[in-house]
């Protein structure tokens, strides 16, 4: 069989919240968004969408999900210190508590490179594991029942 033909390669970004349920939450808390985990996992299915009607013309589509990426933007959020770091620390299968941008970048490097010329339609969590047993609810973490 031919190799696939080296075509554009999609690589939009997604989130691990994607693969996990949030609950709501009332409005006026102060608390996520009540759609951000059903907006992650439409983005998922999107890509597939994507990559089933573009493969024919030798398009790939995968999708990067971060965890917890020490970032400025991450950092002015709280989650990478204190009880979150310890939460995201207690849940990651490699024993982390948050990756580097260096981390998603060499995922995506692979991704537009011909090593992944035979993915199309994956969605890559890039959070040490976390998306397996990770938090269900950063806000109730940060901000516990009192």
């Amino acid at each position: 069989m031919p190799p696939a033909p080296a075509g554009p390669r999609l690589r939009p970004a997604n989130s691990s919240a994607g693969s996990r349920q949030q609950p709501s939450y009332p409005a006026g808390t102060g608390a996520p968004p009540r759609n951000y985990c059903a907006s992650k996992a439409g983005l998922a299915n999107l890509s597939k969408t994507a990559a089933a009607g573009l493969g024919r013309y030798g398009i790939r589509v995968n999708l990067v999900a971060p965890g917890a990426i020490l970032t400025p933007l991450a950092e002015g959020t709280g989650l990478m210190h204190g009880r979150m770091a310890e939460e995201f620390h207690a849940r990651t299968p490699l024993g982390k508590s948050r990756g580097i941008p260096a981390d998603v970048a060499g995922v995506v490097s692979f991704l537009c490179s011909e090593d992944a010329s035979w993915m199309t339609g994956d969605t890559l969590h890039v959070d040490g594991g976390n998306h397996i047993r990770g938090l269900h609810s950063y806000w109730d973490t940060l901000h516990p029942p009192k």
